[in-house]
């Protein structure tokens, strides 16, 4: 069984290594996945340090907004002609800082919104 999971073990890492040719650097890729990675759960961990107010489904609404910004980040490249609007433009170390920024950004707004909602509402009771 031992054999049969270093062979196995072995091809992926000969067609990850053929794969590998075709990207500019592996330090490259490394850093793209770590942004990729990365950049949600940092985001996470710094809105939840800085700011106890908000809430489990506004953090979950957030994730999800990280999760669209990344997968745009590293998907929309090289589009075709009548897509470049919607392009990203920026380096590919950026996809984590995208991730955070937008998890913050999100969660933090919705945040916002939700105490200004209930300020409004104990004004009009009281």
């Amino acid at each position: 069984m031992l054999r049969i999971y270093t062979v196995i073990l072995g091809i992926l890492g000969t067609i990850t290594g053929l794969a590998m040719t075709q990207v500019q650097t592996a330090l490259e890729t490394g850093w793209q996945l770590a942004g990729i990675a990365g950049g949600g759960v940092i985001g996470l961990f710094l809105l939840g340090l800085s700011f106890r107010w908000v809430r489990r489904w506004q953090a979950i609404v957030a994730v999800i907004a990280s999760v669209i910004s990344i997968a745009w980040a590293t998907f929309a490249r090289h589009l075709p002609e009548g897509w470049e609007w919607i392009e990203c433009a920026w380096h590919t170390r950026m996809i984590g800082v995208i991730g955070t920024i937008t998890l913050l950004v999100v969660g933090f707004g919705l945040g916002l919104l939700v105490i200004t909602g209930e300020r409004e509402q104990k004004e009009k009771r009281g």
